[in-house]
């Protein structure tokens, strides 16, 4: 499978990684991490969340303010959903990370590659193997905080 080092987050993924304290494995695993104003705004509005914390502090989330593409605004999905793909159509080079399912769909039906908020537990290193980046604890401290298998 070929691994972007680029991805651009949703909202969901962005808050059970930071309520899980495993936020910080993002700029670990990519090179270049894109947060939408849509989805930047969706999660700070909860001032008193942990994931509206953390945010605003995160040096390494770039946030940007995507034109909504016309064919992804009739799936309507949510604004950040819609932003974050909109920028990944836009951008070939970056993933999106999203899980939301009507999402995922919009996004294979546009040929934009996606990543699930748990697919960074394996991930491609040089040799071939697969890191475990999350022991099985992370993995249930996770699911408290809405991480759903699919």
């Amino acid at each position: 499978m070929d691994w972007s080092s680029q991805v651009v987050v949703n909202a969901s993924p962005l808050i059970v990684l930071c309520k899980s304290g495993q936020v910080e494995l993002l700029p670990k695993l990519f090179s270049r991490i894109v947060v939408p104003q849509a989805v930047y705004q969706e999660i700070t509005s909860t001032k008193a969340d942990s994931a509206a914390i953390q945010l605003p502090t995160l040096s390494w989330s770039n946030v940007v303010t995507p034109a909504i593409n016309p064919v992804i605004l009739a799936w309507d999905l949510g604004a950040g959903e819609s932003a974050v793909l909109s920028f990944a159509l836009a951008n070939p080079k970056f993933r999106a990370m999203v899980d939301d399912a009507a999402a995922r769909r919009c996004a294979r039906s546009l040929d934009i590659p996606t990543i699930g908020t748990g697919a960074h537990w394996f991930w491609p290193n040089g040799g071939g193997s697969f890191l475990l980046s999350l022991n099985l604890y992370k993995l249930y401290e996770m699911q408290d905080f809405g991480f759903r298998k699919m």
